[in-house]
């Protein structure tokens, strides 16, 4: 028999059951605020994102045809960004989210501290991404927030979250960089592309810190966007629903994302909550939005054939502590086996039973009697008669 299964066995399982085993621990958000499509993407010279359209996106993925399909000002599109539904929020700070964030979410589900998810600004109306109004969540499951005496500073912007990530570690955080917005209002067109270019070069070397990081080598997702754009005629302003403020950049990069990739697929600012929930391992059950896809990483080497798979006995998955049952409840005459697989296609467990008891075959995998591999995380199963596939499915293994 094969110790492993193929990418496209994973595949259709993973997609079928909706769960992830994420290479990603960590995700930090950059919002360039105000920068239009056209002078990012757009411009084919790519002359103001040189470090992200030469070095970044041959590491990630760029995707072209991104949105704000909401309200194209600076507090609603952070709402969006970080609840994954479209919020029509007043643009003075004044008004929370309605809807979670995913610092409440990421708190919530996983018991996560206030110091691991972080607001770093930037405008300082910004800090009520900090948590929402919503009656389940709010307050008590807040992000902590790190604000500037400018703002309208890129610089001090960008000193807040050098020094949180040296000095906090968070797992989670958004950056707002002001200045493009700032500039594009005062009708500065040169300052306005200045500020532009000093966002792409600060961004690189975000990434480049990152790698040298050990706390997030190797294990960090960083996501760069825009709010809004500008307007296509009148480029000193937004905040209608021309091309010029709905059509902004999204750029994806780490571990989970595959590489030198550039996506023409229509997404928009609230499928960001949910891929950010999706890489970290909490639900984001709220949000509109659908995940980003994500590359299924799957070892290398030969693998066994593509198993499709046929209807076959109903089968029910109890997962215990340090292990799961599995329970056949129709019946099944012939000899059946059980065969457990990591996300990364390795078998860590198979079974055979060729008599059942009243109530069907039962099967339990005990994981901590199994390799150090087997441990939390997502799994597949493959129940089978003789060789033939008859029914598939996934589960988790909590910690």
């Amino acid at each position: 028999m094969a110790g492993r299964i193929s990418c496209a066995f994973v595949l259709a399982v993973v997609a079928a059951t909706n769960l992830w085993a994420s290479l990603t621990e960590n995700v930090i958000l950059v919002v360039i605020d105000g920068a239009r499509y056209t002078e990012t993407y757009g411009d084919d010279s790519h002359a103001n994102i040189r470090h992200i359209w030469n070095d970044l996106r041959l590491q990630g993925t760029i995707f072209t045809r991104f949105y704000n399909n909401g309200k194209t000002e600076t507090n609603p599109g952070h709402c969006s960004i970080v609840t994954g539904t479209w919020q029509d929020v007043n643009n003075d700070g004044g008004e929370r989210p309605d809807r979670p964030t995913v610092f409440e979410y990421m708190r919530r589900e996983l018991g996560s501290a206030v110091s691991e998810c972080y607001v770093v600004l930037g405008k300082g109306k910004l800090d009520i991404l900090t948590h929402s109004t919503h009656r389940d969540y709010g307050s008590q499951y807040a992000a902590s927030v790190r604000t500037a005496s400018d703002s309208y500073s890129d610089t001090q912007a960008w000193a807040n979250l050098e020094n949180v990530l040296a000095g906090e570690h968070p797992r989670l955080a958004i950056l707002n960089l002001p200045a493009t917005d700032r500039l594009g209002h005062l009708g500065n067109w040169n300052g306005y592309l200045d500020a532009i270019r000093a966002a792409d070069s600060r961004i690189y070397e975000l990434w480049n810190d990152l790698q040298a990081d050990p706390f997030y080598s190797g294990k960090t997702a960083l996501i760069v966007t825009n709010d809004h754009g500008r307007h296509t005629n009148e480029w000193q302003n937004h905040g209608c629903d021309c091309e010029g403020c709905r059509h902004i950049m999204l750029l994806t990069i780490g571990p989970d994302f595959a590489p030198g990739q550039v996506d023409s697929t229509e997404r928009s600012l609230i499928d960001l909550a949910p891929t950010v929930g999706q890489l970290l391992g909490f639900d984001t059950p709220l949000a509109a939005g659908s995940p980003l896809q994500l590359q299924i990483p799957v070892a290398a080497g030969p693998l066994a054939p593509a198993m499709a798979c046929s209807a076959g006995p109903d089968v029910v998955v109890r997962t215990v502590a340090g292990g799961a049952r599995f329970l056949v409840t129709s019946p099944a005459r012939q000899p059946l086996s059980l065969w457990v697989y990591g996300i990364d296609g390795a078998l860590v467990y198979e079974a055979c039973q060729t008599t059942q008891s009243g109530s069907g075959h039962v099967f339990f995998w005990d994981a901590s009697r199994a390799a150090s591999s087997s441990a939390a995380g997502r799994y597949v199963w493959a129940m089978r008669v003789f060789e033939k596939p008859l029914n598939t499915g996934a589960f988790t293994l909590a910690r």
